[in-house]
C-alpha cells in the first residue's frame, strides 16, 4: 500500500501513475495533518518509507529523482526475500 500526502490528491495521483509500479495501492490523505505525517514525521518532502509487516520502517528514501523506482523495488523485492 502507498500513502500520499498531497494537498492536491490528484497530482498525487498522477505522480504514481507515471512510475508504473506494479501493485500499487494508494491512499491519498489531503493534508499535512494527517495520521501519517504524524506517525512518520518526514524531514523531507517526497520521503518514502517502506513498512515491514511488524510496523518497522525498513528503509527511507527522501525526495525524487528519475529512477528512483529502481532503488524502491530492490527494497521491496529484499523485503519479501
Amino acid at each position: 500500500m502507498t500513502v500520499n500526502i498531497n494537498k492536491k490528491p490528484d497530482e498525487g495521483k498522477a505522480f504514481l501513475d507515471s512510475l508504473k509500479v506494479k501493485h500499487l495501492f494508494p491512499v491519498f490523505m489531503p493534508d499535512d495533518d494527517s495520521p501519517a505525517m504524524q506517525q512518520y514525521d518526514p524531514a523531507h518532502m517526497p520521503s518514502t518509507f517502506v513498512i515491514d509487516p511488524k510496523g518497522i520502517v525498513r528503509h527511507v528514501h527522501y525526495g525524487y529523482d528519475k529512477g528512483d523506482e529502481t532503488k524502491l523495488e530492490k527494497a521491496l523485492t529484499d523485503l519479501v526475500k
